[in-house]
């Protein structure tokens, strides 16, 4: 594939060859369009800015034109760009002019095999041959458009931007992900003509509802990061010959610079394993390997012919590794990259990868050297063994430390991928070699829990720490002990740890009736989890994401409402007129109440932008109309707390209580109906502009949980339905809204319990569990992840701090009540 006849290729260095190409667009970024007149302008505006005197740049790199001109005034100046993707710590920051060697122009991290400092070394020819030479292969073109779908900070992200830069191509710049409407409109907009992608990307355009590559103006789409699926392959492949355009496999390494190899579009459906031929300028070769390197299923695969490791050699290959200033100094070490590949070669040319030595992996383009991450959680302590696949990383260790946790959390890749297992022994061969073909399987049986306690705990031990009680009445049930939706999901959690499959209706079982239930016999591969624990788990996923706008799809918190008036009717009402029972009913406002107030207050002491409103959860009566603002972020908050604080009053009134226990389905559904009117404003009820935050529209959510959980019949639960499935879409603008509560409240009136797969047990409950917490934090705490990490990541991030949260203040709480109850005891025996 050549370029256009004519067309001159430019080194990225050359200003001069770059200002020749005039007013033509280089760089795209919202409404702005930056020519390549005025990008050498900037360009040399930051050159000075630099300094003449050579030395090292670091910068954390972001999907910025203030990025690429950084990156394009060091090369231009002579000076060394240190390409960041974090703001933490960078261990060459030290270096002076004098530890630079002439040849080194770049400092690209790694993949990151162990999480700790390191990076390549890269000379302007590295950098510049290698977007040459990919402009070449791809056939790019002066009219070409490419979008940043990938990070800067990676090199195949980079060298999307340097390769269409080199043919004079533009370049629209945004920090957007694939699964954002905004994204797409973009490559519309601008008429995008390449689209890069690693595996998880096409994984994550597979979500999108509708069709995501259909775009008239798009010529190719280029996947390398890591190996696709060849049945993946083709469908891309057979999905561009629909749509106009082409599928280029790709392969590459940072170590050379980017890429390595490319695959022919026309040959792709024929050869989807293959990752094709050199780039121009390229070669490849097969060094030996050791019979320990070959992976098994080769070994007696005749079919395979000649395998070796691939071994590349070009212009782009590294200088180097870096991982001290002392390094820096130094010059070429490296003239042939080992890839860490087992390939061959077909007839036809095309190399394939057919295995790797067995101590790399790479998951979402990440290249993992398992041998250097087992080597460095070693230092943590203890027995460590490592292994891996494409998806997933498994590391077996005889004790689980912090210090061992604190390393695995410096890894590149997302938490849901690292399976961390303790075992009394490190499984191995009768050879003494680890074992990795049972380390991987172990990911798929039951684990021993970290935590032995709850495997010993007693019912009554269980619920007493749970609900931070004493229990001295046997005859006591979870309701009576003042259970409440927010700790039902932790007692559940673990008393099915204990029991197995619990008994319908547990939380009415006396704590003695517990004790003595023999355990059930639990299935296989999938548990039994109660259908209210799934939806709150799945209603704080969807508040979360689409508050951070991975996608859009209100409606969580509607559901959490439901879920809470649900438990409501299944645990308060059953106690209410007991004695205690109003303290109770306090006590879970309180748990709810409490904790926001103390949250938003410490945000008006440092943070500001909050009203006394807000602090003291009345903002739905007293805030401005202006929902903006961050004021109006806890009306959930607010709603929850208003709610119940008049149903816990409401039901301390005797004739009220007698009413709904003589006709407890007939009681709420009245009640749900004249919600219904005022709810779906059927009937007016004071100003407009909040009524969607104030308790007498939010309690219809509260009472269809509420009617569903008290409906004994078919026929009371369908009037229930009836309701929510007339009533949802004319509450909610987006029928995809009303669609996603209805089948999640829905699955709450019809489903007691669900199915689930039994490592996703824990999953469920801990989300569920903290749920509240997560809710509480995720405003100020995703912000920061989504600066560093794609929304996807900060997704996780911000779930994984919100319930690393809760589980802190957990901790606290049964610390502070062991130590009360312990003062107690003491008191009593003297």
């Amino acid at each position: 594939m050549d370029v256009l006849s004519g067309q001159r290729l430019a080194r990225l260095s050359d200003l001069e060859a770059m200002r020749r190409r005039g007013n033509g667009p280089a760089l795209i970024a919202g409404d702005a369009v930056v020519s390549y007149v005025d990008l050498v302008t900037r360009i040399e505006q930051r050159r000075d800015e630099l300094g003449p005197d050579r030395r090292l740049v670091t910068f954390h790199a972001t999907n910025s034109i203030d990025t690429i001109v950084t990156y394009l005034a060091c090369l231009s100046g002579g000076h060394v760009a240190s390409i960041r993707s974090t703001a933490g710590h960078d261990p060459f920051t030290e270096a002076i002019r004098s530890d630079l060697h002439p040849d080194l122009a770049v400092l690209m991290s790694t993949s990151g095999s162990t999480g700790s400092a390191k990076a390549v070394r890269l000379s302007i020819d590295n950098v510049e041959s290698n977007a040459v030479a990919i402009a070449d292969a791809l056939g790019l073109r002066f009219d070409d458009v490419a979008i940043t779908s990938l990070p800067l900070s990676y090199c195949y992200g980079l060298s999307v931007v340097t390769s269409h830069l080199a043919v004079g191509a533009a370049v629209v710049v945004t920090d957007t992900s694939v699964v954002d409407t905004c994204f797409w409109h973009l490559v519309e907009r601008w008429g995008v003509t390449t689209l890069s992608g690693v595996p998880h990307s096409f994984d994550l355009i597979d979500r999108i509802d509708g069709d995501a590559l259909t775009a008239p103006s798009l010529r190719r789409v280029t996947q390398a990061g890591g190996r696709l699926a060849p049945a993946k392959v083709q469908q891309l492949s057979r999905l561009g010959h629909r749509h106009g355009w082409d599928l280029v496999v790709m392969y590459g390494q940072t170590e050379a610079t980017a890429r390595m190899a490319t695959l022919e579009p026309q040959l792709v459906d024929g050869f989807p394993c293959s990752i094709g031929r050199p780039i121009p300028g390229g070669a490849f070769d097969l060094g030996p390997i050791s019979s320990s390197d070959v992976p098994v299923e080769l070994e007696t695969d005749a079919a395979i012919g000649r395998v070796g490791e691939i071994v590349y050699t070009g212009p782009n290959v590294m200088l180097g590794y870096a991982t001290s200033v002392e390094d820096l100094r130094r010059g070429r070490d490296v003239k042939q990259l080992h890839t860490g590949d087992i390939g061959r070669r077909l007839p036809n040319g095309l190399y394939e990868i057919v295995g790797r030595r067995s101590r790399f992996v790479k998951l979402l383009g990440h290249r993992i050297d398992l041998e250097a991450l087992e080597a460095d959680l070693s230092h943590a302590g203890g027995n460590v063994a490592v292994a891996g696949t494409d998806d997933r990383l498994v590391i077996v260790a005889d004790r689980h430390t912090e210090g061992l946790q604190h390393r695995l959390n410096l890894l590149p890749i997302p938490a849901t991928m690292v399976h961390v297992i303790e075992v009394k022994r490190i499984p191995r061969l009768s050879n003494g070699k680890v074992d990795t073909a049972a380390i991987l399987q172990l990911v798929d049986q039951p684990t021993t829990p970290l935590d032995e306690t709850c495997q010993t705990a007693t019912p009554t031990e269980i619920l007493s720490e749970v609900l931070n009680v004493n229990i001295v009445d046997p005859r006591s049930t979870f309701g009576s002990l003042g259970g409440d939706s927010l700790s039902y999901v932790e007692a559940s959690i673990r008393l099915e740890r204990v029991l197995g499959d619990l008994p319908d209706g547990w939380h009415m079982c006396s704590v003695a009736e517990l004790d003595a239930y023999t355990p059930q016999r639990q299935h296989r591969s999938t548990n039994r989890i109660d259908t209210s624990v799934v939806v709150r788990a799945i209603g704080i996923c969807i508040i979360v994401a689409t508050h951070m706008r991975v996608f859009r799809l209100a409606g969580g918190a509607h559901t959490l409402l439901a879920v809470a008036g649900y438990n409501f009717a299944r645990f308060q009402l059953t106690g209410a007129g007991a004695p205690g029972s109003i303290r109770r009913g306090l006590a879970t406002v309180g748990r709810v109440a409490v904790p926001a107030s103390m949250w938003i207050g410490l945000q008006m002491l440092f943070v500001g932008g909050y009203s006394a409103g807000s602090l003291f959860l009345v903002n739905n009566y007293f805030g401005s109309a202006w929902r903006r603002d961050g004021r109006w972020e806890y009306w959930y908050f607010e709603a929850f707390v208003q709610v119940f604080l008049v149903l816990t009053l409401l039901f301390a009134i005797g004739p009220v209580r007698h009413l709904e226990r003589r006709r407890p389905f007939a009681f709420a559904f009245v009640a749900l109906l004249g919600a219904t009117a005022v709810g779906l404003e059927l009937v007016e009820f004071g100003d407009s502009y909040n009524n969607i935050f104030r308790p007498h529209t939010t309690i219809w959510f509260v009472l269809l949980g509420w009617a569903g959980q008290v409906a004994v019949t078919n026929r009371q639960r369908l009037l229930v339905t009836a309701v929510l499935v007339i009533g949802a879409p004319l509450y909610f603008d987006r029928w995809q809204q009303a669609l996603m509560v209805t089948a999640l409240v829905g699955a709450l009136l019809w489903l007691p319990s669900v199915r689930v797969p039994r490592l996703a047990v824990p999953v469920f409950g801990v989300v569920a569990a903290a749920s509240m917490v997560i809710f509480l934090i995720h405003w100020q705490v995703w912000p920061i992840y989504t600066n560093v990490f794609v929304r996807e990541a900060a997704f996780f991030l911000t779930m994984a701090t919100g319930i690393a949260v809760w589980a802190i203040g957990r901790h606290t709480m049964r610390t502070a009540w062991v130590h009360t109850l312990s003062r107690k005891m003491l008191r009593q025996s003297v």
